[in-house]
């Protein structure tokens, strides 16, 4: 069986499964529509939600990155400045 009948199989299980639903759900046409259409728009909102969460967390781990390189940076300058600073002042020394 190859993929495009097995999706059209899904497709086709989904959507008499939804009907059967709508058609033995407890509660009145009205109510249920309501639901879908709520369900409906959280689902279509999902995606984009989910990639600004994530751009979000991407940013804020590029900036701490980056404020640790910084600092990193920022210190190891200091120690080489200082060891500079030995070694001059060890050679006026001597």
């Amino acid at each position: 069986m190859n993929k495009q009948i097995r999706w059209i199989s899904a497709a086709a299980g989904f959507f008499s499964a939804f009907a059967a639903t709508l058609l033995t759900a407890p509660q009145n046409g009205k109510t249920t529509r309501r639901q879908i259409a709520r369900l409906w728009g959280w689902t279509i909102n999902v995606p984009s939600k989910v990639n600004a969460a994530y751009r979000g967390r991407r940013d804020k781990t590029y900036e701490y990155g980056r404020g640790r390189y910084k600092q990193w940076t920022e210190d190891l300058n200091a120690l080489k400045k200082e060891a500079k600073q030995s070694a001059k002042d060890a050679n006026d020394e001597s």
